[in-house]
């Protein structure tokens, strides 16, 4: 029953690592999103604000033409 344990602990801390390396990978991907979300502010009733991080590549797609 050790040798099952062991085993079961090794497996269940590999997948605990892939999930934090997914989880990880995800917030990279999303990090302007995730950072322009956290900037949503309620100025009066019914009016919301936010500061937009990153690109909409619109200077890259002016280039173009």
């Amino acid at each position: 029953m050790g040798k099952n344990m062991k085993k079961t602990k090794i497996v269940l801390l590999g997948f605990a690592v892939v999930i934090m390396i997914f989880v990880g990978i995800v917030c990279f991907m999303f990090r302007h999103e995730l950072k322009t979300l956290s900037t949503l502010r309620e100025k009066s009733a019914g009016v919301y604000s936010m500061t937009y991080d990153g690109d909409y590549g619109f200077d890259e797609f002016l280039k173009k033409f």
